[in-house]
């Protein structure tokens, strides 16, 4: 299961709070982030990971879930219904 959820890159945090009205899923799978100080940065040679995934805490399955997003992040959440 997934489902894109478009959010502003700001200096702000922001809690998201999935509501699933039917199926919920049993478990969160994986929670990854990337983030950083710098929007614009890139892996090179000499920096092979400077950008990464790395984990994000996941949310506590149930039929509501909150996760805490950092500032300038791209998040993944993957859910499986069993």
């Amino acid at each position: 299961m997934g489902k894109r959820i478009p959010r502003p890159l700001d200096d702000v945090a922001r809690e998201l709070e999935v509501v699933w009205r039917e199926n919920a899923p049993a478990r969160v799978v994986r929670a990854e982030v990337l983030t950083g100080d710098d929007l614009r940065a890139v892996n090179t040679f000499a920096q092979p990971k400077r950008v990464t995934p790395r984990p994000l805490d996941a949310p506590k399955p149930g039929a509501t879930m909150v996760v805490e997003l950092p500032p300038r992040s791209y998040s993944v959440l993957v859910f499986a219904a069993s």
